[in-house]
């Protein structure tokens, strides 16, 4: 199958999706030749971007990846391998840096240890899924749904969240498509941020003063962001009693009274200690120089969270269209 571009055009490479052994998998075939625009699959890259792209709006969680080229098939899955931790895609902002993650090590793999260069780093590559609302019987579903632009931000459906105990009222946007680090907060006059750059250092801001206060609380902290349903490790150690807890930390630049929060997100807050930390009315500059600087905002702790169902509310869902439908008539 070949990816169509958001204004229409089928772009020069190949992919499938794949349900095999109960797991999810994108295999993106090799590209060869030397001119990019003529070459056998040459738009490998930035056709690889967009469907990264793609899945990170459907909550895509890259489990593992390998190289699947026929030359180097005799070689062991752990010398094929991309990755060694999980990528959660909505944790990334830039899809290019996570395909340079993808490809930079190609060229390494099954190398000659007399080569002088490193060797192609656009081979056939597969990566193991795990995408929200796709079980592995649904890979044909999901290879249509990233190929094409009209079915491209999408939702996964709601499911059912059991009762649990109330908590301060939040907003749930029924996906892990939404980044854990979301300075994205709902009612309140607190709006989407758009610019990337802004949102990143939003979000790093009300991370950053997190961090502070519990290290101020004696806790060691680890940043998760990236690989993880929440974005702060705690750990502190007295006597001889060890706690250990998440953090979960939203940013923005307005008052919020509820924030969005990813499926993940609440199944984490329901299955481990976790505390929420809202920082709002954070101030947002931008320099002349393009440099985005933070600074001020108010910190809020919630010590015991666990989201109640009836503070939950479902924002967006993905319909599955009945039938073929029918074409209108002329």
């Amino acid at each position: 199958m070949q990816p169509t571009t958001d204004d229409g055009r089928q772009m020069n490479a190949n992919f499938s999706i794949e349900g095999n052994d109960g797991r999810l998998s994108l295999v993106m075939n090799s590209s060869g030749g030397k001119s990019p625009s003529g070459a056998r699959n040459g738009e490998y890259n930035p056709a690889l971007e967009l469907l990264l792209d793609r899945l990170r709006n459907r909550g895509a969680t890259l489990i593992s990846g390998f190289v699947e080229s026929s030359k180097i098939a005799d070689l062991p899955e752990g010398e094929r391998r991309l990755f060694d931790q999980k990528i959660h895609l909505p944790q990334h902002e830039d899809m290019e840096r996570v395909r340079f993650m993808l490809t930079t090590p190609q060229g390494k793999i099954g190398k000659d240890p007399n080569a002088k260069k490193d060797g192609n780093n656009r081979k056939r590559i597969r990566l193991y899924l795990d995408v929200p609302g796709y079980a592995p019987e649904d890979h044909k579903r999901l290879a249509n749904d990233i190929a094409n632009p009209d079915l491209n931000n999408v939702e996964v459906a709601p499911q059912e969240l059991r009762p649990v105990s109330p908590a301060v009222p939040v907003m749930l946007v029924e996906t892990e498509g939404t980044p854990t680090r979301s300075a994205s907060l709902s009612r309140g006059g607190a709006g989407r941020v758009m610019s990337a750059a802004r949102r990143l250092a939003i979000e790093q801001h009300a991370v950053g003063m997190a961090t502070e206060l519990y290290e101020s609380q004696g806790y060691q902290i680890t940043d998760v962001g990236t690989t993880e349903s929440y974005d702060l490790h705690a750990v502190r150690e007295s006597g001889d009693r060890h706690e250990e807890l998440h953090i979960e930390v939203k940013g923005s630049i307005n008052p919020a009274d509820a924030v969005e929060l990813t499926k993940g997100e609440v199944r984490n807050a329901r299955e481990h200690h976790t505390h929420l930390v809202v920082v709002d009315c954070i101030e947002v500059s931008s320099q002349p120089d393009g440099k985005v600087e933070t600074s001020g905002g108010r910190l809020r702790q919630w010590e015991t969270w666990v989201p109640a169902e009836e503070d939950l509310q479902a924002t967006r869902y993905r319909y599955r269209l009945p039938g073929d439908g029918q074409a209108p008539h002329s």
